[in-house]
């Protein structure tokens, strides 16, 4: 599978840190894995991790490739049961192609459960018969999809019910299906409450400040105006890149149908019942679609949510094409497939850094978040950025030196470190402040303008690039630069000396 191939050795993102350190110690309030948990996810990888030979980020990368394998799968089965064999052979190579699908198919996270219950879902209710049962294996599925990501009780509650209104002949049927989500709910959600330390009250507080710090910041009906403004800039320029391909396609098949139509060219047999078949799809992709750009944009694996159904929505017109048209459609979708498999296989980024911030177009501002590397290079680069930093294990003692990190300043591998260095004390300083302190899998939160090091210790700063203070003590000589055999250089300073705001004293180091 080309996804094992290209995986990466450690996490690429923090919260993919977090998820690895939640197989060992479940505690979303220690940040492992971050809230609301994903214990579904955690119980998969713990499982893969017993069976085999997989440490624990091989471990989740497999579960989360695994996802990604079945999504495609089943978007084939679904395109070809609504609109033909075209259709169903488009969207599994537009599925499989996605630059955002590979990338978080090789690496820790779980947003391609986001799409396999997407594709799940929308199969179920797109399939459902009176009297038949899929919807209750629809109810069971959303519950069990929650399990992965909380979200999915939001996002796919719709396709659950369209699912139980064609299945369901009465009144019983449907409190089955509240019995049956509610059963499949319980079955994660009651195991994660018992090992969460503090139980029911902890994982509330934990979920509540993670909403209080994210959608209570961006969602249209809270949020202030430019940072609403932001985010739904940049969710729609995700949204944008990831179904732009499908949107080729599109157009391409929109032609065919015009140039067939000023022939007199009947429409092909799926077509003729497109229009009532294209509702469930958008049933699909548009709540999850609006929940980014309207709510909340976190990073580009939420799109993985709208993927699927978003593809199928897309390629309406190609399932109307006369005979005579598909052979051109399906040659511009072999194309288009190859050339975002190969942006994924072998470019930095998905748009040219040529064109970055040169253009006035959206999608190549780096505010947007050009150039969007979600690629193989970007998942080997945090390989190497992870793997240089294990060479402070050599170089320093862990019983005298804390490793210190800065937000904005290569402070986003804080959290690898604390995954691959567990002991060593780490600590990240953010905007003058002193806020995390980590150790052996403990992170502790309390915000202040000093750090701590033991008697006699040291703070080794691991930066990205010089600030201007830094600059200063250097010239003082009351900071050393240490270069390291891994190519990365890191900065010391003793007790007495300010640093990004912060003044590193002699205290307890304890977490």
């Amino acid at each position: 599978m080309v996804l094992q191939l290209v995986r990466g050795r450690y996490p690429v993102e923090w919260d993919g840190a977090q998820l690895v350190m939640g197989l060992d110690r479940f505690d979303v309030s220690n940040g492992t894995p971050h809230a609301p948990g994903y214990w579904l996810y955690i119980a998969a990888g713990r499982l893969v991790r017993a069976l085999t030979w997989l440490d624990g980020t091989a471990s989740l990368t497999l579960v989360s490739s695994a996802a990604a394998a079945a999504t495609v799968a089943l978007s084939a089965l679904l395109g070809r049961a609504i609109g033909g064999r075209l259709v169903g052979w488009l969207a599994a190579g537009l599925v499989l192609s996605s630059p955002f699908l590979l990338f978080y198919g090789s690496s820790v996270d779980t947003y391609t459960l986001d799409a396999l219950a997407c594709v799940v879902l929308l199969a179920l209710a797109w399939h459902a018969r009176p009297g038949g049962p899929e919807g209750l294996l629809a109810a069971a599925a959303l519950g069990l999809a929650a399990g992965f990501r909380q979200t999915s009780l939001l996002l796919f509650a719709p396709l659950a019910v369209v699912a139980m209104a064609r299945s369901a002949r009465d009144l019983r049927t449907w409190l089955w299906g509240a019995v049956v989500a509610t059963g499949s709910v319980a079955c994660w959600l009651l195991p994660m409450l018992v090992e969460q330390p503090g139980g029911l009250g902890a994982w509330r507080r934990a979920s509540d400040e993670l909403l209080d710090g994210s959608v209570a910041q961006t969602a249209f009906f809270a949020g202030t105006a430019d940072v609403i403004t932001r985010n739904m800039t940049q969710g729609g320029t995700y949204a944008t890149i990831a179904f732009l391909p499908a949107a080729v396609v599109s157009l391409v098949a929109v032609g065919g149908l015009l140039l067939a139509g000023r022939r007199g060219e009947p429409p092909g047999p799926a077509g003729r019942s497109w229009p009532r078949r294209t509702l469930l799809p958008a049933l699909a992709a548009v709540p999850a679609l609006v929940f980014l750009v309207v709510i909340h944009f976190g990073k580009a694996g939420y799109l993985l949510a709208a993927l699927p159904a978003g593809v199928l929505l897309l390629l309406a017109p190609a399932a109307a094409l006369a005979p005579s048209a598909r052979r051109a459609v399906a040659v511009c979708g072999i194309v288009v497939c190859s050339a975002t498999a190969a942006q994924f296989l072998l470019a930095p980024g998905i748009v040219p850094a040529s064109l970055v911030d040169d253009t006035p177009l959206f999608l190549t501002s780096s505010v947007n978040g050009a150039p969007f590397p979600f690629t193989a290079a970007a998942v080997a680069d945090s390989d190497r950025t992870t793997s240089r930093q294990l060479a402070l294990a050599d170089a320093f003692d862990p019983a005298r030196d804390v490793l210190v990190w800065g937000w904005l300043n290569g402070g986003e591998r804080y959290r690898h470190a604390t995954l691959t260095l567990p002991e060593f004390t780490t600590s990240l300083v953010r905007d003058s402040t002193h806020v995390h302190t980590a150790r052996a899998g403990r992170w502790r939160t309390d915000p202040d303008t000093t750090l701590e090091v033991p008697p006699e210790g040291r703070a080794v700063f691991v930066l990205a690039r010089v600030p201007p203070d830094l600059e200063v003590l250097l010239a003082a000589g009351t900071a050393q630069a240490v270069d390291l055999d891994s190519g990365l250089t890191v900065w010391v300073v003793g007790p007495g000396v300010t640093l990004l705001g912060v003044q590193v004293v002699e205290g307890d180091t304890s977490v």
